[in-house]
């Protein structure tokens, strides 16, 4: 050891490189300089003064539609009054002369880009350091120090140009048009079309009754959006736990009744339909995660994991009153809500949140419309509502089969909220047996009556022991 700390070392960079990218911008600068904005460089990717300051009035010729060449270059040093510190004209013309061509522009780039991505790391660890020696929480430094890293790495590739950007803009509104999501797909495309899917970058909020199937529908969400659209995300069935999610997600692929599945009552058909479904389950890009008893610290540190090691553009937290220590807090509430929003911005992407709501009977209130779940229903401090930029319940009906055993019918997925467009509702059907939902053709609420407990046909006979 000599004892030397890191703090003795240069900061990595080429001078040949610096030197090799301005002089080729010099000599072909329409196309060296396109190269060169592409590749997100800025003034800081050029570690000798000298050439920071070159780069910096190449760059403001270049915004300004000005050629960049020698003559230009000078001139706009010159009026900035830093021609005679760099060394002068002479400095510059030296940049033409150590370059024998501008071919090898890419190659220059490239070196440059790594060198200044080295220093970007050597600066976050340290900055990582001294949040550690500030006493700062060290899981909550890790998540943020990953973070910063994965986002250096983005920033390397390109920087979005304004046009990239409109283009992105005209790209949504064409999927709009086709009735597709903007937002994160869901497997209904009326839904998808009326309201754009889950807001992207937002929390989007599932609310409905206990026993109404909420966890059914998230899980049937995300997988349509990993396994059918192949966005890549995960789902944290914190009432279910893993292991029942799991069931639950390859018999809904599959078609197959969980709840017979989970007891040994299955054909040999069935057992088939599942190893399928779980093959294409397993080969995609949706993952299953426990972590009830999770700090919030620690959630936002394998939130951070999973965006950088398997790239997720979703997440589905079910449920909201699981993500905290004391549910009835209201400090808690606000907290937990305002960082599953803070999640949702700083990864940028949807954040599904179910949520329970109490609601009074029907029979109590005396008619159809007060048995809708409806804003005031939203149990909770006020700030659940607000931190949501989607509110999305679950409206159905209770009901007797005809051997007086009561089921949920006449689903409704009804938006009734949304801080980027209209609200809208489309009606669903739903398999009792598989808990799949799938869109219903009918007006929405247009089959609901005034008697709650109307005998409907049993759907007991498709689910006999002879059931798929």
């Amino acid at each position: 050891m000599d004892g030397r700390t890191s703090t003795d070392h240069i900061p990595p960079y080429s001078e040949q490189a610096e030197r090799g990218v301005l002089g080729s911008i010099l000599l072909d600068w329409v196309r060296v300089m396109d190269l060169c904005v592409t590749a997100g460089l800025d003034g800081t990717a050029f570690y000798v003064p000298a050439y920071h300051s070159i780069w910096d009035a190449c760059l403001s010729l270049h915004n300004d539609r000005k050629p960049v060449d020698l003559l230009t270059v000078s001139d706009k040093l010159r009026d900035s009054g830093e021609l005679d510190r760099i060394g002068g004209s002479v400095f510059i013309d030296r940049l033409v002369d150590a370059t024998p061509t501008a071919a090898n522009a890419e190659w220059y780039i490239d070196i440059v880009n790594k060198k200044w991505l080295a220093r970007k790391l050597i600066d976050a660890a340290r900055d990582a350091e001294s949040a550690i020696y500030g006493g700062d929480d060290p899981q909550e430094v890790v998540a943020s120090h990953m973070h910063a890293l994965n986002m250096l790495e983005k920033e390397d590739n390109t920087h979005p140009t304004k046009e990239g950007i409109w283009e992105q803009c005209k790209a949504n509104a064409k999927l709009a048009k086709e009735g597709k999501a903007v937002g994160l797909p869901s497997p209904w495309e009326t839904f998808n079309r009326d309201t754009g899917g889950a807001v992207h970058a937002g929390v989007t909020l599932v609310v409905g009754a206990g026993g109404t199937r909420k966890s059914y529908l998230v899980n049937q969400w995300g997988l349509h959006a990993a396994v059918v659209e192949g966005i890549p995300g995960v789902y944290y069935p914190f009432e279910d736990g893993p292991t029942r999610s799991m069931s639950r997600s390859v018999c809904l692929l599959a078609g197959v009744d969980n709840y017979k599945w989970s007891r040994g009552n299955y054909t040999p058909e069935a057992e088939e339909a599942m190893a399928a479904a779980f093959k294409r389950l397993n080969a995609s890009p949706f993952e299953i995660r426990g972590g009830r008893s999770l700090s919030l610290t620690q959630r936002r540190l394998e939130l951070a994991r999973g965006v950088s090691k398997h790239g997720w553009k979703f997440c589905v937290f079910d449920a909201f009153k699981d993500m905290m220590r004391n549910g009835e807090d209201l400090k808690e509430q606000a907290t937990t809500i305002a960082w599953a929003a803070d999640m949702a911005e700083e990864f940028d992407m949807p954040v599904i949140v179910t949520h329970h709501v109490n609601k009074g009977s029907k029979a109590e209130a005396g008619d159809v419309e007060a048995e809708r779940i409806k804003k005031r229903d939203v149990r909770g401090i006020l700030s659940i509502w607000d931190a949501s930029r989607m509110v999305v319940a679950l409206q159905c009906q209770k009901k007797l089969t005809n051997r007086g055993r009561p089921v949920y019918t006449n689903y409704v997925l009804d938006c009734i909220k949304s801080n980027y467009g209209p609200l809208g509702a489309c009606s669903l059907n739903i398999n009792h047996g598989t808990g799949a939902f799938t869109s219903a053709i009918r007006k929405p609420f247009s089959d609901w009556t005034t008697n709650e407990y109307e005998t409907i046909e049993s759907h007991e006979k498709e689910e006999g022991d002879d059931a798929f």
